[in-house]
């Protein structure tokens, strides 16, 4: 399943920092008010619902309204999130601790081969030769990143923010 063009717009035009500063450009309110409208209506699983909406929160930067949602879980799903919300604090060392709950999902095969469709001309050319997803490494070289080879890395971290979404959302409405 495939995620319906209006969710795939919203993730395209919402910021998904790599380091969550500041706030994307919809309030909790309008998220609250996009989900009930496009997403809800869907949903036939409440509890993937619900992480659906925390991956629409992750997107605009709502992290820690996100993290009140994924704390009350223990599913791969749930630590996933868990996992990329850290990250996008910035505290690699506890999101390695959530990828290490996570373990190798089948989910991990397909978000290599997206990423390895990507077209990279820096030291994140690294991950195109990688035989399996290393969340780790990526880890590695998010915290150590720099210019141009941040911004390829942000294609990575959008990518894998829209696979746990599409997962939560085939979930949700498949119930």
């Amino acid at each position: 399943m495939s995620l319906p063009t209006s969710i795939k717009t919203f993730i395209d035009e919402s910021p998904i920092s790599l380091v969550a500063h500041d706030k994307g450009s919809m309030s909790v309110s309008e998220i609250q008010a996009f989900y009930d409208e496009e997403v809800k209506p869907q949903v036939k699983d409440a509890h993937f619902g619900k992480l659906a909406f925390a991956g629409l929160l992750m997107a605009q930067n709502y992290i820690w309204e996100a993290h009140e949602i994924v704390q009350d879980y223990e599913d791969v799903e749930a630590s996933w999130w868990h996992a990329f919300m850290h990250r996008m604090e910035g505290d690699y060392g506890n999101a390695n601790y959530w990828y290490r709950g996570v373990g190798t999902p089948v989910y991990f095969s397909s978000l290599l081969e997206a990423v390895q469709k990507l077209d990279f001309h820096t030291e994140a050319s690294n991950v195109l030769k990688w035989q399996e997803w290393d969340s780790f490494k990526l880890n590695d070289m998010i915290s150590s990143s720099t210019g141009d080879y941040r911004d390829e890395l942000h294609d990575i971290h959008r990518l894998e923010c829209l696979l746990i979404l599409k997962v939560c959302y085939t979930k949700a409405t498949q119930g």
